[in-house]
């Protein structure tokens, strides 16, 4: 779940891994889930279901944690990719009691993924339905977030919203309020960020061995060119995540469909020409992902999923070890962080799993 602050992913991402069962427990397995599936199906399609019922039936779609409590998106889909959808969210409290929770909608034709970032006193929930941003309170109040038809100077502790109806906005947690985003020096962003101190960056393009950036302090202009090199054949493979301090960006070569992971990048966020520099993804050497996601861990170490090979996270030494998932999750699943927190779910089983020890265990998480 991208990612994304300690947060999960703009949207679910999916991960395949081979399934470990086999004989009568694999068996066992495949009944189990599939029972599962006929139950989600059916509250998918039931437009008077409740927010209890969606989050019983659902997957978790996306995690946040914000002064020890967290919040959870759930989605139910059909069996069909134009069938009906439908989503819900429920915060719990430090001792993971729940707190509030509310159904955000059915839709047909469309995914019923809603994102929540942590904010200062709550979070921001991007939903699939109007109101397309909501805050949602510690008490679990909601509020609508105004959008303004005019771009304001981003400010340090806004956030990015991407792929809204009204275009690339700012959240300002300040004023519970968000604005489009500023000029970009380009029509045509390959990848965009804004970092802890407020300044937006921009991936502009690839070519010649090189990835080309622009950043500007509030995104105002003027824009400062940037470069990093990434070798020969060299390109983006994840956005520019922020966090801990730093921007991390990952590159990859080869060919389009599942490039050969080389390099993670860093360097301070905040402006001035600080020279990127880039470190061997020690541990998963060879790692092949079209997509790759980052999360920053509370103690700034990153965690590493790619879409079709399983997650990795970085130890003290910066090296990268594969993590050990659960057996139960099925073909399909993510794996998030949010604070010191692992988790991890499965599309088609509907597990949700929960690690306090960096994946050395995991436990059912209590919804």
């Amino acid at each position: 779940m991208r990612r994304t602050p300690a947060t999960l992913l703009v949207a679910l991402s999916l991960t395949a891994s081979a399934l470990s069962a086999c004989g009568d427990e694999g068996a066992s397995d495949s009944n189990s889930s599939e029972d599962h599936q006929k139950h989600e199906w059916r509250v998918a399609g039931d437009p008077d279901a409740t927010a209890d019922e969606i989050i019983d039936a659902g997957s978790a779609a996306s995690v946040a944690t914000s002064g020890g409590q967290t919040l959870v998106t759930y989605r139910v889909e059909s069996d069909d990719d134009e069938g009906p959808q439908q989503g819900a969210w429920r915060l719990y409290d430090d001792q993971g009691e729940p707190v509030a929770d509310e159904k955000l909608g059915q839709v047909r034709e469309q995914g019923a993924v809603a994102r929540v970032r942590a904010t200062d006193g709550g979070f921001l929930l991007e939903s699939y339905t109007a109101p397309a941003l909501l805050h949602v309170a510690a008490d679990g109040t909601t509020t609508p977030v105004e959008v303004a038809k005019k771009p304001r100077p981003v400010q340090a502790g806004d956030l990015l919203v991407q792929g809204a109806e009204d275009g690339n906005l700012v959240y300002r947690p300040s004023d519970n309020a968000a604005y489009q985003l500023p000029k970009l020096p380009t029509d045509q962003p390959q990848r965009i960020a804004i970092d802890e101190e407020g300044v937006v960056w921009v991936v502009l393009d690839w070519a010649d061995d090189q990835v080309k950036l622009a950043f500007s302090p509030g995104g105002t202009g003027p824009w400062t060119k940037d470069r990093l090199a990434a070798g020969k054949g060299g390109y983006p493979v994840s956005e520019i995540h922020t966090g801990s301090g730093r921007l991390t960006l990952v590159t990859g070569h080869g060919g389009d469909e599942y490039p050969v992971l080389d390099s993670i990048w860093t360097r301070p966020a905040g402006p001035g020409k600080v020279a990127w520099q880039s470190s061997p993804l020690t541990g998963a050497d060879g790692l092949k992902a079209l997509d790759v996601y980052l999360d920053t861990l509370s103690d700034g170490r990153l965690l590493l999923e790619g879409d079709a090979e399983g997650a990795w996270l970085q130890q003290a030494s910066g090296d990268f070890a594969e993590l050990k998932l659960p057996d139960n999750l099925g073909f399909f699943h993510s794996v998030s962080a949010a604070g010191d927190r692992l988790y991890t779910t499965g599309t088609e089983s509907g597990a949700f799993l929960v690690s306090d020890d960096f994946g050395e265990s995991w436990d059912e998480f209590e919804r």
